[in-house]
């Protein structure tokens, strides 16, 4: 069963974004790297209204925490347990432990963007019971394959659309670099418009700082449209749509073709895209491309 999930700025994206099975946000204090943060009160509201849609919402609590955060994290994953969202997706362990602690392991999606890179952890961790993991963005196509191939249980899912992370600091780089020349930074703090390049490459590479830190993604988008038919018949089910530094109509058109990719294989989706949309730059990102040691 193929679920396709989209990120949201807003709660209109629920009824603009119709096509998708669900959609993952989170608030600021608890995730990195979302679209937008959304209060308690706006969880509260999209969980009734995807809900009211047969649609899943999940809760991105993506967070590396200190000591002194996780009084007030187990109060809001009592909460999350409160409205019963669908799902949370985590990377830190306390997130595990405190979800053991309410009961709520089945919740769980292991989403860490660079460790799960091998099938015998996705194997250990859903032993836990948790409901899935999402393979890392850095597996090439064929390890994908065989992490479908191991997983026998729980839910598996890969990013299929979006810029790929690259680099993150809890340090406040942009606001450091300003300061250093005595200039004021302010219109640049919370900007997802914003690029920086080497000296040394001609890519430019998405930046932007919010309270949580600095993060700097790939300048290719990952469009990996073509493959999602294989996936599903491997059994992979989680499919994130990621739409970080996108407007609300193009990703609606993202999406519409996702779904029409899933109706009607065998088409070239890929090369609609980049005809509809000329000035992107995609890519696949690592599904032909080892990373490690090399002599």
């Amino acid at each position: 069963m193929k679920d396709l999930i989209i990120t949201i700025n807003s709660l209109d994206n629920i009824d603009i974004y119709k096509d998708a099975d669900s959609f993952l946000i989170g608030n600021e204090k608890f995730a990195v790297r979302l679209s937008n943060s959304f209060t308690k009160q706006d969880i509260k509201e999209a969980t009734k209204k995807a809900h009211g849609l047969n649609k899943n919402i999940y809760i991105s609590v993506n967070k590396i925490f200190l000591e002194n955060e996780i009084a007030d994290l187990k109060d809001y994953m009592t909460f999350l347990k409160s409205i019963e969202v669908d799902g949370i997706f985590f990377s830190d362990f306390a997130v595990f432990t405190i979800a053991k602690d309410l009961n709520i392991l089945d919740k769980l999606v292991y989403y860490s963007e660079t460790q799960m890179v091998n099938y015998m952890d996705a194997i250990t961790l859903i032993d836990f019971k948790i409901k899935g993991v999402i393979i890392s963005k850095e597996v090439t196509l064929d390890n994908i394959y065989t992490f479908a191939n191991k997983i026998k249980k729980g839910s598996l899912g890969v990013n299929i659309y979006g810029y790929y992370h690259m680099f993150y600091s809890k340090r406040k780089l942009i606001r450091n670099y300003f300061l250093n020349y005595k200039k004021d930074c302010s219109k640049y703090i919370f900007n997802k418009k914003i690029t920086i390049k080497e000296k040394t490459r001609q890519e430019l590479y998405p930046i932007f700082q919010d309270e949580n830190g600095t993060n700097i993604f790939n300048d290719e988008i990952l469009l990996g449209i073509d493959y999602i038919t294989s996936f599903i018949d491997k059994g992979i089910e989680m499919f994130i749509i990621d739409g970080i530094f996108e407007e609300e109509d193009y990703m609606k058109s993202i999406l519409e073709y996702f779904v029409l990719a899933i109706k009607n294989p065998g088409s070239k989706y890929s090369e609609l895209i980049k005809d509809k949309y000329p000035l992107k730059k995609y890519g696949e990102a690592f599904y032909f491309k080892k990373i490690g040691i090399t002599n």
